[in-house]
């Protein structure tokens, strides 16, 4: 289609091109820019112009242009020559190295004079795809990458944008797991509004491989074409050639070789990279604004109306002259900031031109809305019209919405540009030289720690002067002096000057900021007389010394302030802790609203406190702070809004991922509201929780935290009694909703600190007359509870709180399978499902599903009563997931569905094998027993075999499935034992076995050698469970996991002594009790709160094991006594070390000779004693079994404390 000539501006239109261009006078511009400027535009008339709208109508640009295009050149002039083909010349000839921040914005201005998104399509998506990789990608990268851009097989273009937000980058939700090889990442999300997708080869794609927050961003290339990703063409109002896209992203794979620069460092690179692309934006404004105000200035030039040229009316010459004089002043400031960016040594990654950059944008769009409002007034319907003198102005008015919004918004960018000056400005405030602060050192000092910055590799502006010599000294000079070996140059170190400098309290130092090269200069005191002369500390960021200086500032006023003020009363003195708390707020206030680098150095100081179980506050966004601040608690001042953020993060990152209750959909700060504002006993559980286990940093933290976690348990309480008494309130804060479900089930895993306390109040005062035993009492009536009192420390410390926890947990666990009746849970649809549900409120009724069997499994068995779930509802348990396929929701469900097919088999090893005493009986007595543990063994195999796969679970699953799965293979062979003490106690006295039952090898007079393998197999159980409980603890996970994880290696060590009771061989019971005495050992330093279950089971059972050690235990009292030579055992510690590998277990000994036996029997010692109640169901750890399973003290007396 020949070119119309009616789409031209005639030459010397004004205003039509920048005054340099006409004139050739400019001092930022020379040869070179004017050739790179004739060199484009010459091609642009030529290839381009004439076809732009044709392109822009059809949405495309042919092949053959977009390759002319790439081999010109003209897009990738800012990739080096050894990159480049050499059939691919130099932009203009210009070497590489020559190219300047002017070329960029000629370049730039020159190819804005297309229209439409058909710069895009021809490869302008790689000019903001490619800086990342340019600037932060290895050389082989570039080397792989780069030569294909001048062919148009390489294209790039960038992914941040997402259907869940723009701009802010820190919230990326796309997820990039990396494989357990370490080969490739696994990415699965969405990106939104991609330009040029459809035609590019790989997207430049910020995903999230971190924490929250802007450290856990990684920048991988995603190659398009891989499978897993789906690019959709969204249709807009303008940039039709663009190629705007969603783009779907599930279980892609990317190889690691595919990542920019270091792991969840990415967000700085994207951020830096928003400067360029935020400028060329600016450019494509001004350009189309004078493309505007030449075209209409040109028709208004011809076209007249009512008898005279439009230009000649003063309304028109008005409008010209308005955007005119925008368009020229934005010009001159574009030129400034390319001035400002060639003068810079970190050129466009330069700090200061931000704000500036911010706000050039801003300028840009507001005027060409401008132009183009006024260029179509001008034009009439000509400038609505697609065709004729008007197109180009019709096209921009749907082309400028990108232009505006692309890059940030107007209200971000405002905001943006904003905070960046008040921070530059903060930079930048310096000490008046005619006031120096003076800091009056009144004690002894015997150290002084100097935080420096400087830009450069050498030390900026810190000078020390001694009033009594007056000799300045710089801090080199004095180290120089004093010949120290290490003088440290890094930004973020830390360096101490030498003991004797500062060791005179009579001098008094001053302090000297230099009002332009120095930037600030933090002193910090200690009264420690054993603080070394020197040393040298290294920190995990630099800290923000500009957020410092006023720290400074106000302390050397707030000391000027305490020495010099009169103090005559009390009054005074309280006055003056008023005025000296100031300074104290200013730090808190550093804290909470400066950077983490900032906290890191306080939190080193001596100004709050910090230790192994202390965690680090969150750095939550201003909206996520002011969303918490609506909370209760908050506005009651139990807790601050950071703090509550604070235990959220904490909790999700800690504690979720050890259950399966709930998935991480409220550990995204965006989902907080729907979490605060409609989940009130779900929110209030989480904290509850978390500050259960977890100390803040801050004044009285861990007091703190026990404080409002009792505050928050008599919340939970509130709120669970408002469910069963069908109490609800008229807002939409509801209590009966799958959330509270979820809540009820977290509480059964984690249980508050009141289950070791006794109720507040009994409330029936006859126990105070008739606790005894009464005549009138019925037989089978209640009784006073006093074995607690009878049986000492193992009872109170472990045996009871277990039993209340358990108890507790069954309640609430009937109250959420009611509640979920009630709501329609195990439907098929929610009762109250809709149409709109979205996805996650459908997957958290299959989820909850599971997770209730789940429960319901292990609460029967452990408490030894039926089901609360009918049989006929089992099956809903076990439908299939729905959702996404990524690796992560595989992890979820091997792990969720390995709980699940677990629970099941243990409830079929109960039924068959513990339903009753009568049952077990004939199991034991006709052998068949046998046959069903074989049989049952085989299921947990091919159990196993299934689900822990270490290729698919994370590394705290595998170990918490792993003891699941030991905890059922002990309690299975365990029946072994029991058969073995079932013959010997029912033999009779007169038989010739019975009286071997005091030689050390008595077992062999009883147990068969499937028996004697049975009992090995509890004992290898026993250690492999307990190895992986070492193992969560050593990773800092085992103080975090339910309650429930600590009964399994609880019972496990039972078993283990119960099974080492029946005698085995001397290297056996060493190694075990090595095995038994770690995990306690771990257990004890393994968390701070000396309430929690596991922490007592420890300190009692560590009692037991010293004895044994010793050999200093008692015996039944119908065994001789015996002494166990002592003979030290290594310490099973690593994972490779199994006791599967072991030779011990290799051979079981069938002999009349058992050398190296411990037989320390006592009939109490079993299992499951005589006394088991018909009714308990999983015996030994049924409630009625309580007395016989934990009866270690009546057999293993402590003669003293370790």
């Amino acid at each position: 289609m020949p070119p119309d000539p009616k789409l031209y501006l005639p030459p010397n239109v004004p205003w039509s091109e920048p005054a340099w261009y006409r004139t050739g006078n400019s001092v930022y511009h020379n040869a070179s820019h004017r050739k790179l400027r004739d060199n484009i535009r010459k091609y642009v008339d030529e290839h381009i112009l004439p076809y732009a709208l044709e392109w822009e109508e059809k949405g495309e640009v042919p092949r053959s242009a977009a390759l002319s295009y790439c081999k010109s050149g003209i897009p990738f002039d800012d990739v080096p020559e050894d990159f480049r083909p050499q059939d691919v010349p130099n932009l203009a000839g210009i070497p590489h190295g020559q190219l300047d921040a002017f070329h960029f914005l000629i370049s730039t201005d020159e190819m804005s004079r297309v229209e439409g998104g058909v710069s895009i399509a021809l490869g302008g998506a790689s000019t903001i795809g490619l800086p990342p990789v340019l600037y932060y990608g290895t050389h082989k990268q570039k080397s792989h990458w780069f030569p294909g851009l001048f062919s148009g097989s390489v294209n790039f273009c960038l992914g941040i944008t997402e259907p869940g937000g723009g701009s802010d980058v820190a919230n990326i939700q796309t997820t990039a797991e990396k494989s357990s090889d370490g080969k490739f990442y696994v990415v699965n999300g969405a990106k939104k509004w991609i330009t040029g997708a459809p035609w590019a080869t790989h997207m430049t794609t910020a995903v999230r491989t971190g924490g929250p927050g802007a450290k856990g961003i990684t920048v991988l290339e995603i190659p398009l074409d891989s499978p897993g990703v789906s690019v959709s063409k969204i249709f807009n109002s303008g940039q039709n050639a663009g190629g705007s896209s969603f783009v779907d992203l599930e279980n892609v794979k990317v190889t690691v070789e595919n990542r920019i620069g270091p792991e969840n460092e990415g967000f700085g690179i994207i951020m830096k990279n928003f400067n360029r692309e935020r400028y060329a934006l600016a450019v494509s404004c001004n350009r189309k604004s004078r493309t505007c105000l030449a075209m209409s200035f040109s028709y208004a030039m011809e076209r007249k109306t009512f008898g005279k040229r439009l230009i000649e009316n003063q309304v028109i010459r008005r409008k010209l002259a308005e955007v005119a004089h925008r368009v020229e002043a934005h010009w001159a400031w574009l030129e400034q900031i390319a001035f400002q960016v060639n003068s810079s040594s970190e050129g466009w990654q330069e700090p200061s031109i931000a704000s500036q950059i911010a706000l050039v944008k801003i300028q840009g769009g507001q005027m060409v809305e401008l132009a183009c409002r006024e260029a179509q007034q001008i034009f009439g319907g000509a400038g609505y019209q697609k065709g004729g003198r008007g197109a180009t102005v019709e096209q921009i008015s749907r082309d400028l919405r990108m232009l505006v919004v692309g890059g940030g918004s107007e209200e971000i960018l405002t905001d943006l540009a904003l905070r960046q000056e008040i921070g530059a400005f903060s930079r930048q405030a310096k000490i008046p030289a005619a006031a120096e602060r003076h800091i009056n050192i009144g004690f002894h000092i015997p150290a002084c720690l100097v935080f420096f910055y400087s830009k450069s590799s050498s030390l900026y502006g810190i000078v020390f002067k001694a009033s009594d010599d007056h000799k300045p000294r710089t801090l080199l000079d004095v180290l120089a002096q004093d010949k120290l070996d290490h003088v440290s140059r890094d930004l973020d170190d830390c360096l101490s000057l030498p003991r004797q400098l500062v060791n005179n309290s009579k001098v008094n130092w001053r302090l000297y900021c230099h009002p332009e090269r120095y930037r600030t200069l933090v002193i910090k005191g200690t009264d420690d007389a054993s603080a070394p002369a020197t040393s040298h500390m290294r920190y995990d960021a630099l800290p923000d010394f500009h957020l410092m200086l006023p720290l400074t500032t106000r302390a050397t006023d707030n000391i000027d302030t305490v020495v010099h003020a009169p103090i005559s009363n009390d009054g005074d003195t309280i006055k003056l802790l008023q005025q000296s708390s100031k300074y104290e707020d200013a730090q808190d206030a550093a804290q909470r609203d400066g950077s983490p680098a900032l906290s890191n150095l306080l939190r080193h100081g001596s100004w709050t406190m910090n230790g192994p179980f202390i965690s680090d506050l969150s750095s939550p966004s201003i909206e996520a702070l002011r969303l918490w601040n609506s909370l209760r608690f908050v506005r009651m001042g139990w807790l601050t809004a950071l703090e509550a953020v604070s235990y959220m993060d904490l909790f999700f990152e800690n504690i979720l991922p050890l259950s399966p209750v709930m998935d991480d959909f409220y550990s995204h700060h965006d989902n907080h509201y729907k979490l605060i504002t409609q989940e009130p006993l779900l929110c209030c559980t989480i904290l509850m929780i978390s500050s259960r286990f977890h100390c803040l940093q801050g004044t009285s933290s861990w007091s703190r935290s026990v404080a409002l976690h009792t505050r928050l348990w008599e919340h939970c309480e509130h709120l669970v009694n408002r469910i069963i008494f069908g109490q609800e309130k008229k807002s939409k804060a509801k209590t009966r909703t799958l959330g509270s479900i979820q809540a009820l089930i977290l509480m059964t895993e984690w249980a508050p600190r009141s289950v070791y306390f006794p109720p507040k109040s009994d409330g029936w005062d006859s126990d105070l007359l008739f606790q005894l035993p009464d005549e009138r009492d019925q037989l089978d009536g209640n009784s006073a509870d006093v074995t607690q009192d009878l049986q000492g420390n193992w009872y109170r410390d472990v045996v009871a709180p277990a039993k209340t926890i358990d108890r507790m947990s069954w309640m609430l666990l009937g109250c959420a399978v009611t509640l979920g009746h009630e709501i329609g849970l195990f439907t098929a649809t929610g009762m109250n499902s809709t149409v709109n549900d979205t996805q996650h409120h459908r997957i958290n009724h299959v989820w909850l599903r599971k997770v209730i069997f789940i429960a319901d499994e292990q609460l029967s068995s452990r408490n030894g009563l039926t089901s609360v779930i009918p049989s006929s509802l089992n099956s809903s348990a076990f439908e299939p997931w729905i959702g996404s396929s990524s690796a992560k929701a595989e992890q979820t469900r091997k792990f969720v569905n390995g709980q699940l097919a677990l629970a099941e088999l243990a409830r079929s090893i109960s039924n068959t094998l513990f339903s009753s005493r009568n049952t077990t009986q004939e199991h034991i007595q006709s052998y068949k027993y046998v046959s069903s543990i074989e049989e049952y063994q085989q299921k947990l195999a091919a159990w196993r075999e299934v689900y822990l796969d270490k290729q698919v679970l994370s590394w705290h699953t595998y170990d918490l499935l792993e003891i699941e799965y030991q905890y059922a293979t002990v309690f299975l062979h365990s029946l072994g034992m029991q058969a073995v003490v079932d013959r010997s106690c029912r033999t009779n006295p007169d038989d010739p076995n019975a009286a071997n039952r005091a030689t050390g090898n008595w077992i062999l007079n009883f147990a068969t050698p499937t028996d004697l393998r049975f009992i090995n197999t509890v004992i290898q159980g026993s250690c492999e469970l307990m190895q992986s409980a070492i193992h969560l603890a050593e990773r800092g996970s085992l103080q975090y996991c339910p309650t429930r994880v600590i009964t399994r290696v609880i019972g496990v060590s039972v078993f283990l002594l119960k099974a080492l009771g029946l005698g085995v061989e001397r290297a056996v019971f060493n190694k075990s009790l090595d095995r038994l005495e770690h995990v306690v050992r771990t257990i004890r330093h393994s968390t701070w709160d000396d309430l929690d279950l596991a922490k007592r089971y420890a300190d009692v059972l560590h009692h037991h094991i010293y004895q044994l050690k010793n050999g200093s235990g008692t015996r039944g009292s119908h065994q001789e006594s015996s002494i166990v030579e002592q003979r030290p055992g290594d310490a099973l510690t690593e994972r490779g070390t199994s006791y599967e590998s072991s030779d011990m277990f290799g051979n079981i000994h069938v002999s009349d000779d058992w050398p190296d036996s411990l037989a320390f029997l006592d009939a109490s010692l079993a299992p499951f004693g005589i006394a088991t109640d018909e009714s308990s169901g999983l015996a030994g750890l049924g409630d009625s079994d309580w007395s016989l399973l934990w009866n270690i003290p009546s057999f293993y007396t402590p003669l003293f404390p370790p």
